[in-house]
């Protein structure tokens, strides 16, 4: 498996390979996280899970905790659409 390539399983046990878009740790709560998507589909469809040092994959539950990821989604964005327009 590729190094930006994770497998995320449903909940019922069937495996998909995602591309890992970026990563982010919050230090406020001492948690990190994975910003990941299905290059397969085109529906532009962005995840995000939080994770362990080992890999383990837990979802986002707070919602408080989703305000701020996706504040930093739009700020990832953001800045990557400007690196884009310089290119």
């Amino acid at each position: 498996m590729e190094e930006n390539k994770i497998i995320v399983t449903d909940e019922s046990g069937k495996e998909y390979e995602m591309t890992i878009l970026f990563t982010y740790e919050d230090e406020t709560n001492a948690k990190k996280y994975v910003f990941y998507f299905d290059d397969k589909l085109d529906d532009g469809e962005v995840f995000v899970s939080q994770f362990t040092d080992a890999g383990e994959l837990m979802p986002v539950e707070e919602d408080a905790e989703w305000t701020m990821l996706n504040k930093v989604l739009e700020e990832w964005q953001l800045e990557n659409n400007d690196e884009e327009d310089e290119a």
